[in-house]
């Protein structure tokens, strides 16, 4: 016995507002290390970041799973249907999440360790940190 039009409405309704939520979350993550990086942090500040660049993974993740869902319950309404490629949602936003979770991964690492064994060249690593952070949500926001 198949579903009432209405619950599959307000089913993918949900789905689509639930990647929203999660989408524009990761966005303003993003946006607010990079700005933060950019500003040359120090000290606890820069141990802050760190732990902010660690949960992106997480949040990164998040994205991806809301993605996936899209193309479940609400694989037939004109949010879905309507982007610029058939696998938009379900291979497209999810591999660039997996993208921008590596590089999180990555600089989480990069950071850590300097946390534990300072190294001279930080700044290096917090610009080319900042950078692929940028390229990752112009991936992600692009696609």
């Amino acid at each position: 016995m198949g579903e009432s039009k209405t619950k599959t409405l307000l089913r993918g309704t949900r789905a689509i507002l639930s990647y929203r939520r999660e989408r524009d979350l990761l966005i303003k993550q993003v946006t607010s290390i990079i700005a933060r990086l950019q500003a040359r942090p120090q000290g606890s500040d820069l141990v802050e970041i760190t732990l902010n660049i660690g949960s992106l993974s997480m949040q990164a993740n998040k994205v991806r799973w809301a993605s996936e869902n899209l193309t479940v319950e609400a694989k037939d309404m004109r949010y879905v249907t309507s982007q610029p490629y058939p696998d938009f949602f379900d291979k497209v936003i999810p591999k660039r999440c997996v993208q921008l979770s590596a590089v999180s991964k990555h600089y989480y690492h990069a950071l850590v360790t300097h946390a534990l064994h300072p190294i001279k060249r930080i700044e290096e690593i917090e610009r080319t940190a900042a950078v692929d952070l940028h390229v990752s949500l112009a991936n992600l926001t692009h696609s």
